[in-house]
């Protein structure tokens, strides 16, 4: 390909009538496309994994492997997933347009079509593209800056604990009593099992970042979710959080049984993520409230606490995991904790929706399907 030619868009054609495939071809020569052409669908493949066009133009009836088929395996391989594809045809019933929009086509053009028709269909699917491309570059720019920004301040805190506590055992180990020895040592720990939680949630925000923007591995995911019984995964969950912030006392547990689409771990991650953050903000003896209520087709699970409450623009920050309020409590994780959290309901077809009073209480009300015993 020329330097000219690596400017332009490129477009494949598939068609096996010979007289049509030239035609669509010469046309988009004179548009300004740089365009390959495939005589069947089995030759278009290959050339679409080999050349990674722009956009796909392709017939339906075709020997060796037809248009349904080529759509099917053009969706399955990561590496043409996202190609627009337009399929054209002579056949103009509403069901063949539906089966290959369910197989993933992105538009139809009928046989015979015009050439603003056809000018037509391709520049919104370009522009389509265009605009998905740009918004996964916004968002991926977002998470590394936001990375590149909160992750020397979320790691600051257990870092600073570790060094400090550890510094302290080297200094004066022989003079150091072992009532205090093991006290230092419990902080080192503790800061350390922090410090993996932060790592591993970063990991987990990115990993589920990437599931969430591609349509296919999402719906693949669902379709594999677990079905779990809620009730007593959760009352572990909370209780297990409750016990390594020391603040079992202060729950109040009223959890109605469910059949959810989520497995127990993912379930038990969400709930965890939440209830520290819950304990964190909120002063020991204040009440933390974990309600769940079971509807006709979606489960309601509240968890309430009354501390310090998130203002508007805190929780529109929620999706970039912003630490509120980090110079003023120099606590570390809370927004990532619960971005982390969101991006796991929303996977399993859920949401999570943040309801809060400045320096008085927020509610975090998580719905999900339910599933039929």
């Amino acid at each position: 390909m020329s330097a000219s030619q690596s400017t332009l868009k490129k477009v494949l054609v598939v068609e096996d009538e010979l007289q049509v495939r030239e035609n669509i071809a010469e046309i988009l020569g004179f548009e300004g496309f740089y365009r390959t052409t495939a005589e069947n669908g089995r030759i278009g493949l290959q050339m679409a994994k080999e050349e990674i066009p722009d956009l796909i133009l392709c017939d339906v009836m075709m020997p060796e492997l037809d248009g349904y088929e080529f759509v099917q395996a053009i969706r399955s391989d990561p590496q043409t997933t996202n190609i627009p594809i337009i399929l054209l045809t002579a056949k103009a019933e509403r069901t063949d347009f539906r089966q290959g929009m369910e197989l993933g086509a992105d538009d139809y053009l009928t046989k015979p079509f015009t050439l603003p028709e056809l000018r037509q269909a391709i520049d919104t699917q370009l522009r389509k593209k265009s605009m998905i491309a740009e918004k996964n570059q916004k968002k991926f720019d977002q998470m590394c800056n936001t990375i590149t920004l909160s992750l020397p301040n979320e790691l600051h805190v257990p870092l600073q604990n570790i060094i400090g506590a550890s510094g302290l055992l080297i200094e004066d180990w022989s003079e150091t009593p072992d009532e205090e020895k093991l006290e230092l040592i419990e902080a080192v720990h503790s800061s350390s099992q922090q410090l993996y939680r932060l790592t591993q949630n970063f990991l987990l925000y990115a990993s589920l970042e990437a599931t969430l923007a591609n349509p296919k591995k999402m719906e693949e995911f669902q379709k594999k979710s677990s079905r779990t019984k809620l009730k007593e995964d959760v009352e572990h969950a909370v209780y297990l959080e409750a016990e390594v912030m020391q603040r079992t006392h202060d729950l109040q547990l009223d959890v109605q049984e469910a059949v959810v689409r989520i497995s127990a771990s993912s379930l038990k991650k969400v709930v965890r993520e939440i209830l520290n953050n819950a304990f964190k903000f909120s002063q020991p003896g204040s009440k933390i409230h974990v309600i769940g209520l079971s509807g006709f087709n979606s489960y309601m699970l509240h968890i309430i606490d009354h501390g310090l409450g998130m203002n508007a623009e805190q929780i529109a920050n929620l999706d970039a995991y912003v630490q509120f309020n980090q110079k003023i409590h120099e606590l570390s994780g809370a927004g990532l904790g619960l971005a982390v959290s969101k991006k796991i309901v929303e996977l399993h077809g859920g949401n999570l929706i943040v309801e809060s009073e400045f320096n008085r209480q927020t509610s975090i009300r998580i719905t999900l399907p339910i599933l039929s015993d």
